[in-house]
């Protein structure tokens, strides 16, 4: 008799920012946990690569699909897992201008219009400080005249 399929999931799902979600296979790390039966030979396969008993590691970011299948102490093999879920190891600091330049020249940082262009990774999450960083809110804050300060930051899926 074959062994069950195996119980797969992330070891550590990362979640989509900023509190993370332990449900939604978005991580930073691509361990994979695996409950297999006792004895059991666990064996993965990514795309059309070759079974392997290594789990995979050095994989590429983006959506990821991983099979893992078991066999016992008798070679009986165990219906395959089919594990999907997206890997994002990396943040990329967002671009960060004014969208109405408005001063003296194009380019003098100087302006009416306290809008905000913000362009960064796609689905990330945009985050504005005013005080250093102390305080980060999810929408550009109300300005008041005088000389600003804005830290921008990102939160990547």
């Amino acid at each position: 008799m074959a062994p069950t399929t195996p119980v797969v999931s992330l070891l550590t799902d990362t979640g989509t920012p900023p509190a993370g979600s332990a449900s939604d296979k978005i991580t930073s790390v691509e361990t994979l946990n695996v409950t297999p039966e006792a004895s059991a030979l666990v064996e993965y396969k990514v795309g059309t690569g070759a079974w392997t008993t290594t789990a995979p590691t050095g994989l590429a970011e983006g959506t990821q699909t991983v099979l893992v299948r078991q066999t016992d102490l008798v070679g009986n093999v165990s219906s395959t897992n089919t594990f999907t879920f997206t890997l994002d190891k990396t943040v990329a600091a967002p671009t960060v201008a004014l969208a109405n330049d408005t001063g003296s020249s194009s380019t003098d940082k100087n302006t009416f219009d306290p809008t905000l262009s913000v362009s960064g990774e796609t689905g990330a999450q945009v985050q504005y400080s005013i005080d250093s960083g102390t305080t980060w809110v999810n929408s550009m804050p109300t300005l008041t005249d005088g000389a600003k300060a804005i830290k921008v930051r990102q939160h990547d899926i």
